[in-house]
């Protein structure tokens, strides 16, 4: 499981995406897109 976990976060994008809603708040779909660059 923790493998997985990991391997999730080692994607760029993935953990781009992360960090943006970690950080807290409220954040759109369109908003995380435009960010990330996706």
């Amino acid at each position: 499981m923790l493998e997985k976990i990991l391997t999730a976060l080692a994607e760029p994008t993935r953990l781009g995406a992360m960090r943006i809603i970690w950080s807290g708040g409220e954040h759109c779909v369109c908003e995380l897109m435009e960010r990330l660059g996706a």
